[in-house]
């Protein structure tokens, strides 16, 4: 069994991401149409240029997000993730952190994010909740020792 923390997007999709993981999918973003980690790192590059119309972003900032997000094809059924600022019971509590234990395999379907048929978190990890917990827990020992180990943002 591996421990993984897995932050999430926390603008403008929000409440879209945090609905996918009630659901059973924790997407990480990324991941537009032509993003798939199943291709070399070249494809991704070629395909995040295209997608988001971006020659600027040097081939080692995405190689750094490409890298990151290759973890998610190690994640197996049974590991444990981490998911900092997110509280699956209550989305107005911040100071909160959710654990889900993997159900799968790493996937690839990107997700409708805009009316001009945009799509983004395409990186899929199925999940299951186990809790949420405060950071500040008086009642939970294990949630102020998890939550003492995350680094600041």
């Amino acid at each position: 069994m591996a421990y993984y923390v897995f932050r999430i997007n926390y603008d403008d999709w929000y409440k879209q991401v945090r609905q996918e993981i009630i659901h059973g999918r924790l997407r990480q973003g990324w991941g537009a149409v032509g993003m798939s980690l199943d291709q070399s790192f070249e494809n991704f590059r070629d395909a995040w240029r295209n997608v988001w119309n971006d020659y600027v972003t040097d081939d080692a900032t995405i190689r750094r997000k490409y890298n990151n997000l290759k973890i998610m094809q190690n994640m197996k059924e049974g590991d444990t993730i981490i998911v900092p600022k997110l509280n699956l019971d209550d989305e107005k509590k911040y100071r909160s952190f959710t654990i889900l234990d993997v159900e799968g395999n790493y996937y690839f379907e990107p997700m409708k994010v805009g009316d001009a048929g945009e799509t983004d978190f395409g990186h899929v990890i199925p999940v299951r909740k186990v809790c949420s917990c405060c950071y500040d827990s008086i009642k939970n020992v294990n949630a102020k020792t998890i939550s003492a180990k995350f680094n600041a943002y």
